[in-house]
């Protein structure tokens, strides 16, 4: 990363980093790799996206901006591995450019990795034309680089003005081929060498002694250029250590400046060819005012990287010398062995041409030597050609002719072998291209590219191997091609090669018959742990197998932190997030797989559930409508429905939590309301569900709803309350044969403890709370087994209150439990236990902090607060309650009786007035009005003397 460059003539300081500069030389799509940060992902559409800003160091002042024996005097860039800063050393006073990388948890492993590569490799240097490396260390664990600070712009900020004059050109890129040399003899190669890697310092002298050239002339370049400098070494190969930065088939540089080896993912050949072919580009630029291949998107370049040869240079800018231009091709050269054999070579074929000498890329052959010689000797040429004249005019025919028709054969049969070498490299070409898209759309999660790419490289000859066939299931598995995927394993398992990749075929087996054969899937899943799985896959496996929902969730993370990319672990983390409560914090997560799958249509799925859940329609319909090219519109659509009727159930369910009177809602209470409406809700959801258990479709259906086996008792739960359901009972009806059945209740609870989430939960404490009731009056009341009941109840609602999940019923929860503490230790009742009253006023008044009651359980906190005497709290509910509802007359006769019970009676008097006033007939009112006179004339003799 290159961003500690500052002109005038700059405007975008950030050139090197996550964007370009602008300028048509360095095409969007700096980085087409998957060897970076989640949170910093290096995509093909031009910009890496970190996600949120560079944390600030720990060892920075917020105020001071010191860093260490450094003045921070202003950020220059910003990129995806870090940031720099203008600075001033306060040691040596002198300005330097302080590159940080970023802390927190962007700073990955893989990006420590490459920061610390860079700073080993620049490290390594002292050259001219290389940019210097003060210091590197470490500070408070902020990994940290000292440079030179370069004032005079980038090479990429100049070509935007067009091409350079040919000499200018050719003495950079000579100048440029000898700081590449002294990288190579130090063992360093830099594998990303482009324009905007290369600054150009203010010091506008001669090029220096020890440049490297035999022949230093002391020619000068342009004012208008100044002296190249190399940067950016993260990228760089070190040739001791290696194997941590790259993998075979990681695709990892810019494509415009990139060798056709490395844009084909063939790390092992990537070497100082490399870096020649890159100063090939960096000199075509220079001479025609573009790179070699620039096309469209990123993947074009790449494949025009591979597939085609570039435009001379002449051909766009006859102004180019032909030597000039036969250096440049000869560069270019698609076989590494054919470029230069070192940027030394390259170096001194440059100068030969600024000297006006033959250049080594274009020798003299015999016919060209032959005109220069009679050029020279017109009349000795001439008696030679007499007298051979006359030797061949007594030569015989026939020799003559046995020659020529021997050469055309032999010219007809290398020529033969020519073409089909030359065919044979340009399939070759094709294959590595389309494996290269294949990888590259095996990043991004376009499935189908993925698919087309592979098919595209068998049609041109490629027989794929067993890893190649792997990545193809793992594509048509996101496409929902379920069909092609079980036929592809099929084929794949008869295999006799398939030897250490059997665990991996077990494993998408397993996966695939999750929810349609699950005893099936449970085998192949443990035969697959017992194979040789890697490491992310392994963890992957545990997941799917884990019985409780949080072990699950902890499995895919560590599968997630063994495999940054593995997309199917990542799923599961999506879908669990939500489904457990935790919305937010799935859409986050979401988000982020958004950004390494851009493509992937099972990650907008779950992003449109997210914000579903959230409310946000709009946001949905975006996401939703990415899917529609993969996933049946009529799942889609009950899925949608089904997710709408969530809030109305939890609104449904806040109306009938906790306990209610007896006298005003008998035995059963309101809870069958809430049954009624997880009826049409467990309705539509078995609407979903119902293809799997049929053969029609059912591998289709799976792919969009697999559910891992933790999430398969809450599954269970929902299908008991839907066959349930199918009956024709309704309301009470249902609930009473559920909660006097002893079997029933048994079974549903059984299912409500299996399923492990805070919708069950707390559906387990409201038929706890109906069944204690059931003993609450008539001629089964037994005070004792309802006290018994209602402790088990409370202890229910507890762990409820505290556990989320896909419907939030932790709130209601919350209320569940204060209501079912109150009636415990109500004093008309066996339990009275004061204990119990001083919890749920507690509970109550910490409810009220946080929200308004529900309407439907303010009398009963009500008369908790009247039964724990609390009239503070009492006069707070019945606040609470005029502000909802002034005109209400119920507020008006609750609050005098709840000041003639706290011996308030003159304003008990009052308020019953007041309510006497607006209806005179009102009983209860006269009541209280009479009684809180009495008690006043009991107080106050006087008053009852008339006086």
């Amino acid at each position: 990363m290159v961003v500690y460059q500052r002109s005038s003539g700059d405007a975008d300081m950030n050139n090197h980093t996550s964007s370009t500069d602008g300028s048509p030389h360095e095409p969007t799509g700096k980085y087409v790799s998957v060897g970076t940060d989640a949170e910093s992902v290096d995509t093909v559409n031009g910009s890496r996206s970190s996600g949120t800003e560079v944390e600030a160091s720990p060892a920075m002042s917020p105020d001071s901006k010191q860093f260490g024996d450094f003045e921070i005097l202003e950020k220059i860039a910003q990129g995806g591995m870090g940031a720099v800063y203008r600075a001033r050393d306060c040691k040596l006073n002198r300005i330097v450019a302080l590159k940080m990388i970023l802390s927190g948890r962007l700073a990955s492993e893989d990006a420590v990795r490459r920061f610390r590569t860079e700073a080993e490799a620049a490290a390594r240097l002292d050259h001219p034309g290389i940019v210097p490396v003060y210091e590197v260390g470490e500070r408070d664990g902020q990994q940290y680089m000292v440079m030179a600070y370069i004032e005079g712009g980038s090479l990429a900020g100049r070509l935007k003005d067009g091409p350079l004059p040919a000499r200018d050109g050719a003495e950079l890129a000579r100048r440029l081929a000898d700081a590449v040399a002294y990288a190579h003899d130090k063992g360093i190669i830099h594998r990303d060498l482009k324009p905007g890697n290369v600054l150009l310092s203010a010091d506008f002298g001669p090029r220096h002694a020890n440049s490297g050239s035999s022949t230093a002339s002391g020619k000068s370049l342009s004012p208008s250029l100044g002296t190249p400098k190399i940067a950016d070494f993260g990228l760089a190969k070190l040739a001791q250590n290696d194997s941590e930065l790259t993998r075979t088939g990681e695709i990892i540089g810019t494509p415009a400046y990139m060798p056709p080896e490395q844009a084909a993912g063939r790390v092992a050949e990537v070497g100082p060819a490399s870096d020649i072919y890159s100063l090939g580009a960096i000199l075509y630029c220079m001479l025609t005012g573009r790179p070699p291949f620039q096309a469209s998107s990123p993947l074009d370049t790449l494949l025009q990287v591979l597939e085609q040869e570039p435009v001379a240079p002449r051909l766009l800018n006859r102004g180019v010398p032909r030597d000039l231009e036969t250096i440049c091709l000869k560069c270019l050269h698609k076989e590494p062995h054919k470029r230069y054999h070192s940027a030394a070579e390259l170096s001194q074929d440059l100068q030969c041409f600024l000297d006006g000498r033959p250049i080594l890329a274009r020798s003299a052959g015999v016919t060209e030597r032959s005109v220069k010689w009679i050029r020279r000797n017109p009349w000795a040429a001439a008696l030679m050609v007499a007298l051979t004249a006359g030797v061949i005019a007594s030569s015989t025919g026939a020799f003559l002719a046995i020659r020529q028709r021997d050469r055309a054969i032999a010219a007809e049969r290398q020529r033969t072998i020519e073409e089909q070498e030359r065919v044979a490299a340009q399939r070759q070409r094709l294959i590595d291209s389309h494996l290269a898209s294949a990888q590259l759309a095996l990043q991004r999660g376009a499935w189908r590219d993925a698919v087309m790419a592979y098919e595209r490289a068998e049609a041109d000859g490629l027989e794929l191997t067993i890893p190649m066939r792997l990545e193809r299931v793992r594509a048509l598995f996101g496409l929902s091609q379920m069909e092609r995927v079980q036929q592809e394993l099929d084929d794949i398992s008869k295999n006799p090669d398939v030897g250490k990749h059997a665990a991996s075929v077990d494993l998408f087996r397993g996966d695939l018959q999750l929810g349609i054969n699950n005893a099936e899937a449970e085998r192949l899943l443990k035969r697959a742990l017992s194979g040789n799985l890697p490491d992310g896959d392994a963890w992957y496996a545990r997941g799917l197998l884990a019985k409780r929902t949080g072990d699950a969730l902890q499995c895919f993370r560590n599968a997630v932190a063994h495999d940054r990319f593995h997309r199917e672990a990542r799923n599961f983390i999506g879908l669990l997030l939500p489904l457990l409560g935790r919305v937010d914090e799935g859409l986050a997560w979401l988000q982020q797989c958004e950004m390494l799958f851009p493509d992937d249509p099972q990650f907008q799925m779950l992003l449109g559930i997210c914000q579903d859940l959230r409310g946000d329609l709009a946001a949905a319909n975006r996401h939703w409508r990415r899917t529609e090219h993969v996933f049946p519109a009529d799942a889609t659509r009950l899925i949608r429905n089904a997710l709408s009727m969530l809030p109305k159930l939890g609104v449904l369910l806040e109306q009938s939590s906790g306990l209610r009177d007896s006298k005003d809602a008998g035995p059963l209470i309101q809870g069958a309301l809430a049954y009624n409406q997880l009826r049409t809700v467990a309705g539509r959801f078995e609407q979903v569900t119902r293809p799997l258990k049929t053969e029609e479709d059912a591998l289709t259906q799976a792919a969009m709803l697999r559910m891992p086996f933790a999430l398969q008792p809450l599954y269970r739960f929902i299908n008991h309350l839907s066959e349930m359901f199918e009956a024709e009972k309704k309301g009470r009806d249902l609930l009473e044969e559920v909660i006097r059945d002893e079997k029933q209740f048994k079974e549903l609870v059984q299912l409500i403890d299996d399923a492990d989430e805070g919708l069950s939960r707390y559906y387990h404490g409201l038929m706890l709370t109906s069944r204690a009731l059931m003993f609450s009056a008539g001629p089964n009341r037994d005070d004792q087994r309802m006290i018994t009941i209602l402790r088990e109840a409370a202890a229910v609602y507890d762990r409820a209150r505290n556990q989320p999940g896909f419907i939030d019923t932790r709130r209601i929860a919350r209320h569940g439990y204060a209501s079912t503490l109150a009636h415990i230790g109500s004093p008309d009742r066996q339990g009275n236990d004061p204990a119990m009253r001083a919890l749920a006023v507690k509970e109550i008044r910490e409810l009220m902090r946080q929200e308004p009651l529900p309407s439907s359980i303010r009398g009963i906190y009500l008369k908790a607060a009247r039964n724990a005497k609390d009239w503070n709290l009492a006069r707070d509910i019945l606040d609470e309650w005029d502000r909802r509802s002034p005109n209400d007359i119920g507020q008006l006769r609750a609050r005098a009786q709840i000041e003639l019970e706290a011996g308030s009676f003159s304003q008990a008097a009052y308020v019953a007035k007041l309510c006497l006033d607006r209806d005179a007939k009102d009983a209860e009112a006269k009541r209280i009005h009479d009684q809180a006179l009495a008690k006043l004339k009991q107080q106050f003799p006087e008053i009852a003397a008339g006086k």
